[in-house]
């Protein structure tokens, strides 16, 4: 099945801190888990600051990120990507320490934030009851969605240009997800293709298919 289509996306980039493999639905599980490392001092050193300080007393695991450098053309009036967070650790861990996070970093700014806030994507953020209009759940009936992940968002859109620090001329972009708490219970996000949008695209679809082909665990 098509993940990107049952995350309502045509395609694009997924990270998860599992195995892609078990993304496909129907959902059989309520929580799938790879486990990939055990060495938390290693995988709180691969979290960028901004995401380290949502948790910053606990532990992160399995961390994946994505990350590119990028250019932005004179007199640009703004800049988006477009993306969905899911997680396994929907519903049973809503508001418990194992608060599995996501990032999207530009310039040092996390610009995932939950629409009209300042508040960062998290499962604390978004689920069935704070801002529970940008979840969808997939638990109550697994076969609401055609994907193994218990909750997800709603297509959410990062708003790049508010992030970006006027003093640069080349900045920086870091997708970045991470297991919190422990290394149980897969998170993923999905980067919808073509959702950058800028006056001028060429710049950014370049550095973005890049950023795509530079994609790898990092451990």
């Amino acid at each position: 099945p098509d993940i990107f289509a049952n995350a309502a996306m045509s395609s694009g980039v997924m990270l998860t801190t599992g195995d892609i493999n078990w993304a496909p639905g129907p959902n059989i599980d309520d929580g799938s888990a790879l486990i990939t490392s055990w060495n938390p001092n290693q995988e709180n050193a691969q979290v960028p600051p901004v995401q380290r300080n949502l948790n910053p007393s606990l532990d992160h695991f399995d961390v994946n990120r994505l990350s590119f450098n990028f250019t932005v053309p004179a007199n640009t009036g703004g800049i988006t990507v477009q993306y969905v967070f899911a997680s396994e650790e929907y519903p049973e861990f809503v508001f418990e320490d194992f608060n599995d996070s996501f990032a999207f970093v530009v310039d040092g700014v996390n610009a995932a934030l939950v629409p009209n806030s300042n508040s960062p994507v998290t499962i604390d953020s978004i689920n069935q009851f704070v801002n529970s209009a940008y979840y969808r759940d997939n638990d109550t009936n697994p076969n609401a969605i055609n994907i193994e992940y218990d909750g997800l968002t709603h297509v959410l859109t990062a708003n790049v240009f508010a992030a970006l620090n006027p003093n640069l001329s080349t900045h920086s972009m870091i997708f970045s997800i991470a297991d919190v708490g422990d290394s149980f219970w897969d998170s993923a996000v999905f980067i919808r293709a073509d959702s950058f949008q800028v006056p001028e695209p060429t710049t950014l679809g370049v550095l973005a298919c890049l950023g795509a082909m530079a994609l790898r665990r990092k451990r």
